[in-house]
């Protein structure tokens, strides 16, 4: 019985389940709307990283009758009715909004969480950038920290997936493992040298013998670099994997863009 009491007593005081967020889009402040969108989508992502769940513009269209949803990105953002609205047709805690801006020192994004119960201001941030690359890199420092503002205050748990970096290390203990074994199949064949070299101190030995040993030797070298060579490749592409991972170098529209003398400047390999 009272074990019974116990277990339903922490489940009462276990925290709810992760933040919900929706996300109807960052308004762009004197920047082209598709740069809006596409920081409002990296801002998205980065937050699903750390376990908060964002339902973002197209999943609400996708889920809501056409009516509803374009009743809700025509509402004021900033009063409770509309506020309460988002609360009501997606069930979020808090709806995530803010603009995109550009000025002489660059970029910036004022990003804020209301609450849909109230419309108090969950979280409010501001992060710059001097290029559009730099603000992605602001915005991903950011969303742990904000996930955590999150979190404590809706009162609320945040499941964070494994980072994909441990998993980059992975191929790392194969390659100490590949090098390892293909060390030892060198020592091994240059021992075999070494003792046909020195006239078999064992004792004379056969023809056939010498051949054997000498054949050997020579299998346990071209495996051994084969081996060597194998692990090295293996610890060298661990090492990048988890590097590009560390970097977390977003990869969207905005990877493409840059700012020109005459505006924004398209180029290289869109996804």
């Amino acid at each position: 019985m009272l074990s019974s009491l116990l277990v339903v007593s922490l489940l009462a005081a276990a925290p709810a389940k992760q933040p919900n967020l929706a996300s109807p889009g960052l308004a762009a402040a004197g920047v082209p709307p598709d740069v809006a969108a596409g920081i409002t989508d990296h801002l998205d992502r980065q937050l699903a990283r750390q376990g908060v769940k964002v339902q973002s513009a197209a999943s609400m269209q996708h889920t809501l009758p056409e009516e509803r949803w374009r009743k809700l990105f025509e509402c004021d953002w900033h009063s409770k009715s509309c506020l309460a609205q988002y609360g009501e047709a997606l069930g979020v805690s808090g709806v995530l909004t803010g603009e995109v801006s550009r000025g002489e020192a660059g970029y910036a994004a004022r990003i804020q969480v209301l609450s849909v119960k109230d419309g108090t201001a969950l979280a409010d941030e501001f992060v710059t950038g001097f290029g559009l690359p730099e603000l992605q890199q602001a915005i991903v420092r950011l969303a742990p920290r904000l996930a955590d503002q999150l979190a404590l205050r809706l009162e609320t748990r945040l499941d964070r997936p494994t980072s994909s970096r441990v998993w980059a290390l992975a191929p790392l203990g194969v390659g100490i493992g590949l090098s390892a074994g293909g060390t030892l199949l060198l020592i091994n064949a240059t021992q075999k040298r070494d003792f046909i070299e020195a006239g078999f101190p064992d004792g004379p030995a056969t023809p056939l013998d010498a051949f054997k040993i000498r054949d050997a030797g020579h299998k346990q070298q071209l495996w051994g670099g084969i081996l060597v060579g194998a692990g090295l490749t293996a610890i060298v592409g661990s090492v990048v994997l988890y590097k590009v991972q560390e970097s977390n170098t977003p990869k969207n529209l905005l990877s493409g863009v840059s700012v020109g003398p005459s505006g924004i400047v398209v180029s290289g390999v869109l996804p």
